[in-house]
C-alpha cells in the first residue's frame, strides 16, 4: 500500500496529514486481518430443506419452524448465539433432530418438542450442562447414543416407543435421580446411565431382555 501526501507550505500541516493517513491505513489493515469484527450476528436462517430458525434476543428463545428434518450438514448455523440461548422451542411439523443439533448449548435450560418429532439423533443435546426440562412424548421412537450426556436432567420417563436405550444416552448426568422405562423397552446398552452419581430410583419393565454390564457403572 502507498500513502498519498499532499504538500503544503505549512510543514506542521504536512506532518498531521501523514499521521492521519497512517492511522487510516492501520485501521484498514485491521479490518482485513479481522474480517468477522463488526459483522452483525445472524438471528434467523435455515436448518434443513424445509426448516427455518429464528432467535429472540430479548427472551433468549431459539425457535425452529417448518417441516421435515433439522439437518445441519455438519455446519452450525447458530454458532454465534449458542452461548446465549436459554430456551429452545421446536414447532409442530419438524420430525427429526440431527446429530449434534444443539450440542454444547451451555445456557439452555428448557427444550419444548412437538408431537411430530419421531427421533432424536446422537449427541443432539450432549453437553447442555444446564438443561433441566425436556418433554419426551410417547411418539418419539428413538434417541441416539450420548443424546443427553452431561445434561442437568433430574427425572426422566422414557417414551413408550423407545425400545432401546442407546449407549451413553444419559452418560454423566450427575443430577439425574429417577428413571422410568416403560413397557416397550427391551434393551439397555453400554454406559447408558454410567456416571449418574445421584441416581436413586429406576423402574425397569419385565419386557427388558438385555442390560449391558456397564449400563449403570459408577451409579454409587
Amino acid at each position: 500500500s502507498s500513502v498519498i501526501i499532499v504538500k503544503t507550505k505549512n510543514k506542521g500541516g504536512l506532518v498531521m496529514k501523514k499521521v492521519i493517513c497512517l492511522c487510516i491505513l492501520a485501521v484498514l489493515c485491521l479490518c482485513v486481518l479481522l474480517p468477522g469484527r463488526g459483522q452483525a450476528v445472524a438471528t434467523s436462517g435455515t436448518c434443513g430443506k424445509g426448516a427455518t430458525w429464528s432467535f429472540d434476543t430479548m427472551t433468549g428463545t431459539l425457535t425452529i419452524s417448518g417441516t421435515g428434518r433439522i439437518d445441519l450438514d455438519y455446519q452450525n448455523p447458530w454458532s454465534d448465539i449458542k452461548s446465549t440461548v436459554t430456551r429452545i422451542v421446536i414447532e409442530e411439523g419438524i420430525t427429526y433432530l440431527c446429530e449434534f443439533a444443539f450440542s454444547e448449548f451451555s445456557e439452555v435450560k428448557e427444550v419444548v418438542l412437538p408431537e411430530s418429532i419421531s427421533a432424536i439423533g446422537q449427541w443432539a443435546f450432549q453437553g447442555c450442562t444446564k438443561l433441566e426440562s425436556i418433554n419426551l412424548h410417547d411418539k418419539i421412537e428413538g434417541t441416539g447414543p450420548t443424546c443427553f450426556a452431561g445434561t442437568a436432567l433430574t427425572e426422566v420417563t422414557l417414551p413408550k416407543g423407545i425400545k432401546r436405550i442407546e449407549g451413553g444416552t444419559f452418560l454423566n448426568c450427575i443430577n439425574l435421580t429417577k428413571v422410568i422405562c416403560q413397557n416397550e423397552t427391551i434393551q439397555v446398552d453400554d454406559n447408558a446411565f454410567k456416571g449418574c452419581v445421584s441416581l436413586k430410583s429406576g423402574t425397569i419393565p419385565t419386557s427388558v431382555t438385555s442390560i449391558s454390564g456397564s449400563a449403570f457403572s459408577y451409579c454409587g
